[in-house]
């Protein structure tokens, strides 16, 4: 009886581990679905922000007010030995370069 005694105890042993483990596990799934829901929450406040920020840049730009779109002006960045001028595209949602602008004659 004391190989099965022996037996049983390392079960029990294996047991205990395995909960500890399962324990362990189910505390760090929750931390990654509460940075999760933290995540979405702020994604979800930047997508309201650029939409916020597009509406204003479109309504500055369709005002046919060139003093508006000329506060608009895109900056060159420097990219090794030559210059790109960067803007901002309400229709595109994105930095791109001059060549793409839809909204203002600069």
């Amino acid at each position: 009886m004391t190989d099965l005694e022996a037996s049983g105890n390392m079960s029990e042993s294996i047991l205990e581990e395995l909960r500890t483990r399962n324990r362990n596990l189910k505390k760090t799934i929750q931390a990654l679905e509460e940075g999760q829901k933290r995540s979405q929450l702020q994604n979800e406040q930047l997508l309201q922000q650029k939409s916020t920020l597009q509406e204003m840049i479109g309504k500055l730009c369709t005002d046919g007010d060139a003093t508006s779109c000329a506060s608009l002006k895109p900056s060159p960045v420097s990219h090794g030995a030559e210059h790109v001028y960067l803007g901002f595209s309400p229709k595109k949602s994105q930095l791109i370069g001059s060549h793409d602008i839809e909204c203002c004659s600069f």
